[in-house]
């Protein structure tokens, strides 16, 4: 028997150290990823409140926000409604037609 003893090319170690700072790097990003955090209607009402409250208080040095007040209003209303159907109690009927 007769062994035979390679070495490794130059190409296969560099492809090999490629791939291990590739890895490396890969798990730097999943821990510095933060997860995102889904906003609830809730916390987007109140936000949207202290924006509008925030409007209202400025000076008139702060600029005219007539048209951004009109279009936070809307969303508003939106957000509210959404808040309004969440809450809303399922219906009995809904659970038998659904088969």
């Amino acid at each position: 028997d007769e062994e035979v003893n390679e070495g490794l090319t130059e190409e296969e170690i560099l492809e090999i150290i490629e791939n291990e700072n590739k890895e490396k790097k890969k798990e730097k990003q999943r821990e510095n990823s933060v997860e995102e955090v889904k906003i609830s209607y809730m916390e987007a009402e109140k936000y949207v409140n202290q924006t509008l409250r925030f409007l209202y208080e400025q000076d008139a040095e702060f600029g005219e926000v007539e048209e951004e007040v009109k279009v936070l209003r809307k969303l508003h209303k939106r957000v509210k409604l959404n808040i309004i159907k969440n809450l809303k109690q399922t219906d009995i009927n809904s659970f038998l037609n659904a088969e």
